[in-house]
């Protein structure tokens, strides 16, 4: 499995910079900007000293929307209360759920906003879970590249104790899943703009590699049983 960073309308070059450092160190290798708002040049460059292939080969995009289209499964994190209904999981429960989708999933991204005003709720519906790092209430902010490490260190652990397994087929894995429980929950008239939908949608993006693969067969049959009708 691999794991992508995606930075949204960043603005501080010192802080892609440090980014692209942070990748290198704990063994990550794609840098994806989303609109970044400052030159990837000069400061960028100064601050990333040895990970210059990282920044130099980052991927620029015009919305969150295209940077996900081959991921298969993301975690947008904030550290804004929001309105829409939903678990909050700390960066360490955030990537066990990843890893725990096994061969179920080949790709994966980690979605950081902005640094004055984060992610919009847009783009937080774009991702499947949502992850806070806890802070003291009395000044709950981050710099962009630490709240980075924070996640990128996570995934390190969790990656040297994982053996490389088999790549998941696009009909077995979690992104199949997901299309198909949003299928049954139209023909059900469940709109996407209704909590029951999210919450549903949500708690789906916590099962594991095996009820995943459960889940999928009981669908499956579903789909089967209806076509035979």
């Amino acid at each position: 499995m691999k794991l992508k960073i995606i930075l949204v309308r960043p603005s501080v070059a010192e802080n892609i910079g440090a980014v692209a450092r942070i990748l290198k160190n704990m063994g990550l290798e794609e840098l994806r900007l989303v609109s970044p708002l400052c030159e990837l040049k000069g400061k960028a460059e100064w601050v990333a000293h040895g990970a210059r292939d990282i920044l130099q080969n980052a991927v620029i995009f015009s919305n969150l929307g295209n940077a996900l289209s081959d991921i298969d499964f993301s975690v947008a994190t904030t550290a804004k209360k929001r309105k829409r209904k939903a678990d909050n999981h700390l960066p360490e429960k955030a990537i066990e759920i990843i890893f725990n989708k096994k061969t179920a999933i080949n790709t994966a991204a980690i979605v950081f906003g902005n640094e004055s005003h984060g992610l919009n709720d847009h783009e937080i519906s774009l991702c499947n879970i949502i992850s806070t790092i806890p802070m003291h209430t009395a000044y709950p902010s981050l710099n962009l590249s630490h709240a980075v490490m924070i996640f990128a260190y996570e995934y390190f652990k969790f990656q040297k104790a994982q053996p490389s397994g088999k790549e998941c087929t696009t009909d077995k894995g979690f992104k199949s899943l997901m299309l198909k429980a949003e299928e049954i929950l139209n023909e059900l008239e469940i709109s996407k703009n209704k909590n029951l939908h999210n919450r549903i949608m949500e708690r789906l993006s916590l099962l594991d590699e095996t009820d995943i693969h459960l889940m999928l067969s009981v669908f499956d049959r579903y789909f089967r049983t209806k076509q035979l009708k």
